[in-house]
């Protein structure tokens, strides 16, 4: 298997299942303790890979002759939701294996932690039902990539020392410790430096600050290349390329109030609803003063089906429905530009915060032991007889959905 190593560890669990066994006149039933046997194992590794085998870690070679051994069958009960339900159960042997070469970044995306939870039933009876979780690891094999190859700024020369542009940040779908670490701007420059931070949403603020005065009859034109790099081992890169036009402007460009603004909206807000403003201001008067508003190219390219903004009051409205499950956060570019010639434009972050509400009902599943799927009771079954067994999950978060 290569670099690709699995290993597996008796933990207790981190949360609670929605798991319910309904008991009627039960069959002898004998249901494992709440801990889970653990797996650990690297994404991208080959589909039928084995990753454990219950007869082994559940001990049952202590509980059980070789010949009752080969008599059991396993099965499995609860599943994970479609997306990491990536492993299947060998009826006869117990041995877990993977169902397909599992991509950790597309079943799990931007989660530090990725697992799949699974009920399985040890039978005949007495059946045992044991509670495995199976931990997927992550490995670099994701390079950070910028939404755009190039972007194009229009800086005045009369620009003051500190102004900063919004570089569209780079995305990496590799978990954290393998996710974007640095950024280096290249070539070296006395005139621009580089300036990223993260943001108490765990975004990442990235802007390129006008480092002094700049003079278009000495220089016109800067190409500059931004490169991220993530901190896998060994680690990737990618790159944008910044052309800066350094054109004549007027005396004073817009400013905005804030660098960032920030907003919780529910999901089920009408469409048409003012749910933000960003001001701006800009010193000049007439139409140098003027100022409208607009999304950036990125943004409008993304989310635009989703907001947008009035360019004479700076007002962000909802254009379309929001689903919380699909998403919780948004991270708009906002542009002011003045109205007279050589406009400078200034750039602020606006953050969406998506809440739930409780639009989605909870989801019952009944598993049995019969061919059918009908759940049976043989008259004349002892008391304590095993019937059928129930699992409820709910896709809202919080109280709603647990």
């Amino acid at each position: 298997m290569g670099d690709h190593q699995w290993h597996r560890v008796v933990l207790i669990p981190l949360c609670a299942t929605c798991l319910f066994l309904l008991l009627l006149s039960l069959l002898p039933c004998t249901l494992a303790d709440d801990r889970p046997i653990e797996y650990y194992v690297y994404e991208e590794i080959p589909q039928d890979s084995i990753v454990g085998n219950i007869v082994d870690d559940f001990n049952l070679r202590e509980k059980y002759s070789a010949d009752q051994i080969g008599r059991l069958r396993f099965k499995f009960l609860t599943k994970p939701s479609p997306d990491r339900d990536s492993f299947y159960i060998g009826a006869v042997n117990g041995e877990i294996r993977t169902k397909v070469r599992i991509d950790r970044d597309a079943v799990c995306p931007k989660q530090e932690r990725c697992m799949a939870n699974y009920d399985v039933a040890i039978m005949p009876q007495p059946i045992q039902i044991v509670k495995v979780q199976i931990i997927i690891k992550d490995i670099n094999d994701n390079e950070p990539v910028f939404p755009q190859p190039r972007i194009t700024y229009q800086i005045s020369e009369s620009a003051i020392s500190g102004t900063s542009f919004v570089i569209p940040a780079a995305q990496d779908p590799d978990s954290e410790e393998n996710s974007i670490d640095q950024y280096y701007l290249y070539p070296e420059s006395r005139k621009f430096t580089l300036q990223y931070r993260k943001t108490a949403d765990g975004a990442t603020d990235l802007r390129l600050v006008l480092n002094g005065r700049l003079d278009r009859e000495r220089n016109d034109f800067y190409e500059l290349k931004v490169v991220a790099q993530d901190r896998g081992s060994p680690s990737k890169s990618g790159s944008i390329i910044l052309d800066v036009h350094v054109v004549d402007a007027n005396d004073n460009e817009p400013k905005f109030l804030n660098e960032t603004y920030a907003v919780s909206v529910r999901e089920n807000t009408p469409l048409g609803t003012n749910i933000m403003r960003v001001r701006a201001i800009d010193a000049d008067a007439g139409l140098n003063g003027q100022i409208e508003y607009s999304f950036a190219e990125s943004t409008e390219r993304e989310y635009g089906h989703l907001f947008g903004i009035n360019p004479d009051e700076g007002d962000i409205f909802l254009r379309g429905d929001l689903d919380f499950e699909a998403g919780n956060i948004y991270l708009l570019s906002i542009t002011a530009r003045d109205l007279g010639p050589d406009s400078l434009p200034a750039s602020c972050t606006a953050v969406i915060h998506v809440t739930d509400v409780n639009d989605n009902a909870p989801e019952i599943s009944v598993n049995t032991m019969t061919p059918d799927g009908t759940a049976q009771v043989p008259e004349r079954s002892q008391e304590e007889s095993f019937v059928a067994h129930v699992s409820v999950q709910d896709q809202d978060s919080g109280n709603n959905g647990e």
